[in-house]
């Protein structure tokens, strides 16, 4: 599987020794994943290992033996407060030191999956430099609730508004959870659609098959992009003008309304 991702285009290769990974395999899954950190890091795609919780037998050394100038960073699962990220940011400090990397430079991003990570959100996501966007995982939130993730997914609405919420108040992004029914297209454009709508930046794919819609979906239409121009181009010459509004095909357009076009033309770069 590993060497089939290799000829993949993601935004980021995320290889998972958590909860993909059968207890008794956890080692040879650490160690298969560092023999292959060179290969992935040849493709110039960030490498952001998806660790095993804090609480496990298993972080301290996966990030001493992962930790490297090849890798962006990690994904960890089951973050619950701001003190965990503290934990983690004492182990990566130590291991940076140890490969001579800047300190620092080894980035994080934390999957809130528990009643207490998403009520923390807020402090979770504000509490590290090295935070680049906080991950919602769906499936273990459903878990530890006591409820069945359900096909509208309607139940998940508040924690997955709370995730999104968090991650833009500290200026990072929000990613979703994974869609598991993978050969179901239309499911997951709907999916996608509705979490883009409340602010998630991304999505994780399960399967190779998802990363194309994915993309193509989170990544604005040349329908948008070229009213966006317009709304950029009628809005800058209004202000030019001395107005603070104008109007575009019967439209008001204001100064959130030309931010909205901006952020949409600098996603298109």
């Amino acid at each position: 599987m590993l060497d089939k991702a290799l000829n993949l285009r993601p935004d980021i290769f995320i290889p998972d020794i958590e909860d993909s990974v059968p207890e008794d395999q956890k080692i040879i899954a650490r160690d298969l994943i560092q023999k292959k950190i060179n290969d992935f890091a040849q493709t110039n795609i960030p490498i952001m290992p998806r660790l095993n919780a804090l609480s496990t037998i298993y972080i301290e050394k996966e990030i001493s033996e992962l930790t490297s100038e090849k890798i962006y960073g990690f994904t960890i699962g089951k973050i619950k407060m701001a003190n965990d990220i503290k934990q983690l940011d004492e182990l990566l400090s130590r291991a940076e030191n140890n490969q001579s990397i800047s300190p620092g430079k080894i980035k994080v991003i934390p999957w809130l999956e528990s009643a207490e990570g998403v009520l923390n959100a807020r402090e979770i996501a504000s509490s590290s430099d090295r935070i680049v966007a906080l991950a919602f995982g769906g499936e273990d939130f459903a878990q530890d609730m006591g409820i069945e993730r359900t096909q509208n997914e309607l139940n998940l609405e508040y924690p997955r508004q709370s995730v999104a919420l968090a991650a833009r108040a500290a200026g990072i992004y929000a990613i979703d959870t994974p869609y598991f029914n993978y050969k179901d297209n239309e499911g997951l454009t709907t999916n996608i659609n509705y979490v883009k709508n409340i602010g998630f930046k991304g999505k994780f794919a399960i399967h190779p098959m998802q990363i194309d819609i994915i993309n193509k979906h989170f990544s604005p239409s040349q329908e948008e992009i070229n009213h966006a121009r317009e709304v950029v181009k009628t809005f800058d010459t209004a202000m030019q003008e001395g107005r603070g509004s104008t109007s575009l095909n019967g439209k008001v357009i204001d100064m959130p309304v030309y931010k909205r076009a901006k952020d949409i033309l600098n996603l298109d770069n």
